[in-house]
């Protein structure tokens, strides 16, 4: 019977139960339109939000909402609001996954400014600049958000990588909704290693500055990161970044790596990875100023198997990393 079919309580006994529905409209704080379409009800009143809960709730379970970045007129389905015409089949307070064409976001237990992030991010590339615009002004998001990615998120350099001690982790593109766990990472180095980093005796690193370094364009940008966890639970073990100058293409790098996986091959595995992205993107050499205590990361360049220029001066190693 359906009484007992669609009984949300019933349903979380089903051990990974998955949801998938197909929503019409979603705006930046998450709100789910999934019954109706241009003020036409789509299917009647049906039982979505019911097996939405169901399957967050269960044990292993995933409840995902996908839908197209555009409507057949042209129009956005990630919004600033949803209309008069649009009720709320899913609260925002229940929404997990939400998919589009460009990527996959995890919404539950976000603030609202990183929901706006994470869809705008989702959106179709012609509105993310004005959804952001409308976020702001919304005040979704503070002025100033940094928001760079221009396409889809780039899945296929995800790679899990096993370890010298058989651990895990995911090497993966930055997203700009990361700042938050780079942020974590940040306060887990101690101060000699954020000194090596950052050449700077950094005691703090403001939300600002870790958005400029996962919000990038995955072009002349790249933020890969190492992560251990599930979605909702990531934490960053690990990062590599570069920035290329178009005009010489050569790339400046650097890497962080939490001190509890030091001695695992994280490092190592950090840089064979950014070294074919950035093949594979143009670059012509990776180069980075090392300190000269930095005998880890001087190691590392060492041993890479490449063509390796270092000049020394007043205790900084200048390298150059042909590609």
């Amino acid at each position: 019977p359906l009484e007992e079919l669609a009984h949300p309580v019933a349903l979380t006994r089903l051990d990974r139960l998955v949801s998938v529905t197909q929503a019409f409209a979603v705006d930046l704080t998450g709100q789910v339109c999934a019954d109706s379409e241009s003020g036409e009800l789509y299917g009647g009143v049906a039982s979505q939000s019911i097996m939405h809960w169901a399957a967050a709730h269960s044990l292993g379970g995933r409840a995902v909402v996908c839908l197209s970045t555009l409507a057949p007129d042209g129009r956005s389905r990630i919004r600033p609001a949803l209309t008069e015409q649009e009720a709320v089949t899913i609260p925002r307070s229940d929404v997990h996954y939400v998919v589009t064409e460009y990527g996959t976001a995890y919404l539950y237990g976000r603030s609202l400014r990183e929901r706006a992030v994470a869809l705008i991010e989702l959106a179709h590339p012609s509105v993310r600049a004005d959804l952001l615009m409308e976020a702001i002004e919304r005040g979704l998001v503070p002025p100033g958000q940094q928001l760079r990615s221009r396409g889809a998120y780039p899945r296929e350099e995800e790679r899990a990588v096993e370890l010298r001690d058989g651990r895990t982790v995911l090497v993966r593109p930055a997203r700009t909704g990361d700042a938050a766990i780079l942020q974590d990472l940040f306060y887990r180095m101690p101060p000699e290693d954020v000194y090596t980093r950052f050449f700077r005796h950094l005691t703090s690193l403001p939300l600002s500055t870790a958005e400029h370094m996962t919000s990038v364009s995955f072009e002349d940008e790249v933020t890969l990161l190492a992560v251990e966890g599930d979605w909702g639970s990531e934490r960053v073990v690990g990062t590599v970044s570069y920035y290329r100058d178009p005009t010489s293409g050569r790339a400046d790098v650097a890497f962080m790596v939490d001190p509890a996986w030091k001695g695992v091959g994280l490092g190592t595995v950090l840089r064979d990875v950014v070294v074919d992205v950035a093949r594979r993107r143009g670059v012509v050499a990776l180069t980075a100023d090392v300190l000269a205590e930095n005998t880890a990361m001087l190691r590392l360049f060492r041993t890479s198997g490449l063509d390796l220029e270092a000049h020394t001066s007043h205790g900084v190693t200048e390298l150059v990393l042909r590609l």
